[in-house]
């Protein structure tokens, strides 16, 4: 299996180094690029020359808010059909009143209270999504 890229957009430091060891667990080779804040994501995003295989966004950022994160990147013609996670501490409220951004979105995720279990949900995303 061909190791794969996740983009991690989060304000918090912390979330960082969480998702960096649950995604440890899965694939030791898989490589995070975390950035804390959207408006810096979407200009490097612009600009990659190799997308990223899964994309992940915090809801709630200052600046820029998760969801229109999520809608500036699904404009960027080659993230079309991209992966992208909404990452949030309540994933269902964090749906709430966004249904027209629904079908931009591949999943909500909650983080999690452990490694092991935000890298089983990883897992299972990842299997849905290969």
């Amino acid at each position: 299996m061909q190791s794969k890229t996740f983009y991690l957009i989060d304000d918090d430091e912390d979330e960082q180094y969480v998702f960096e060891l649950a995604l440890a667990d899965i694939d030791k080779a898989a490589r995070l690029i975390w950035r804390p804040d959207a408006q810096l994501a979407i200009n490097e995003l612009n600009g990659l020359s190799q997308k990223p295989d899964y994309i992940f966004i915090d809801v709630n950022m200052p600046r820029l808010g998760g969801w229109q994160c999520l809608e500036l990147i699904r404009n960027i013609p080659y993230f079309s059909e991209t992966p992208i996670a909404m990452y949030s501490t309540s994933a269902s409220q964090s749906m709430r009143g966004n249904e027209s951004r629904a079908a931009l979105v591949s999943a909500c995720i909650n983080k999690k209270p452990s490694i092991p279990e935000l890298a089983t949900t990883l897992r299972e995303f990842i299997l849905q999504f290969p």
